[in-house]
């Protein structure tokens, strides 16, 4: 007998690409470099609960990563373009 492989399904499918105020609030921060722990402190919310927001996120967008999540926000014009030698950097990677 073979092992049939399933291909994961999203408990929550994304309904388009509008963020929540709280999602919005994490993805403004992530920009800094801040860490979950950091973000989590700022926002005064558990760690666990900054990693949903960016779990929702990446499904929405359909991102894996941070950079993903990051360069994702810039192209949607949901986050503002740094000024600069990192505006260089950023508009050479989108």
């Amino acid at each position: 007998m073979t092992a049939t492989t399933r291909k994961p399904t999203r408990r929550h499918p994304p309904f388009g690409s509008e963020l929540t105020d709280a999602e919005r609030r994490v993805l403004d921060l992530l920009p800094y470099g801040y860490t979950n722990g950091q973000i989590a402190t700022r926002l005064t919310v558990g760690e666990s609960t900054v990693k949903t927001y960016l779990r929702k996120i990446s499904l929405r967008w359909d991102t894996h990563t941070r950079h993903e999540i990051l360069t994702e926000g810039y192209r949607r014009g949901e986050l503002p373009l740094p000024d600069g030698p990192e505006l260089l950097a950023l508009r050479s990677a989108l």
